[in-house]
């Protein structure tokens, strides 16, 4: 079920991590697809992959999400992205990272955005035992954006984050993260979001999601509003 579109300004990458104490290959497949008819026939597929490799201190992580939807055989809506991310562990406590992302989004005017990347991230809480943790990242990124209009952005920002995770019984998990990513030179031009996930573990490999996703942008492209949300279900399979 989708309330909206997969419209995704904001790549909530830390709850799509993979255990970076997990040496060598590991990763997971997503797919989900839904069918609504009421005045429409929409059809919705959504499905991404994760693969990471680590070694020692360092890991490096792949992810790749392709969103399609169709209304009445004759409207088509895509969007998408790739991220490749490297981390290394300097510390129990600190890790540098350095990342690279693209984008696409017809929804939202975006014809191609590239994000580069760095900065630590703290490890505040990561209990194992309890199942529980707390992450905060200070980063800078360069964004190249050109909106389906031709218009081109360019912008220094912050991407700050926090993040944290708790169970709720034995196999219930859930997922906290939230952004906020103002432009280094206009403090007034920001994103900010916020994304919960409740993962249910049906078997050792596989689990059913929950996720609500909330966006503000304070200078979208023209024609597009700046807060939207959306809501998803699926499938989640471990390998």
């Amino acid at each position: 079920m989708c309330t909206n579109l997969f419209s995704q300004q904001i790549v909530h990458i830390e709850n799509r991590r993979l255990a970076a104490d997990k040496q060598g290959w590991s990763g997971d497949i997503n797919i989900n697809m839904s069918f609504i008819q009421n005045q429409n026939d929409i059809f919705i597929m959504n499905n991404n992959l994760k693969v990471q490799y680590a070694r020692d201190k360092h890991s490096v992580i792949s992810l790749t999400e392709n969103n399609f939807q169709r209304v009445n055989k004759t409207g088509f809506v895509n969007d998408g992205f790739q991220h490749f991310r490297y981390n290394y562990k300097y510390s129990e406590h600190i890790t540098y990272e350095a990342f690279q992302q693209f984008q696409y989004n017809d929804v939202l005017k975006m014809k191609f955005r590239s994000l580069t990347g760095t900065g630590p991230r703290f490890s505040i809480i990561n209990n194992d035992s309890l199942k529980t943790r707390l992450f905060i990242g200070m980063l800078y990124m360069f964004e190249y954006e050109e909106e389906t209009t031709g218009k081109i952005n360019r912008a220094h920002r912050n991407s700050n984050y926090i993040s944290f995770g708790f169970p709720i019984g034995q196999n219930v998990t859930i997922d906290m993260i939230s952004y906020y990513q103002p432009d280094i030179f206009n403090f007034s031009d920001f994103r900010f979001s916020a994304q919960g996930i409740m993962e249910i573990r049906l078997t050792g490999k596989l689990s059913y999601l929950l996720s609500l996703n909330y966006i503000h942008d304070a200078v979208p492209p023209e024609g597009i509003r700046n807060t939207y949300y959306n809501f998803r279900n699926g499938l989640r399979y471990r390998f």
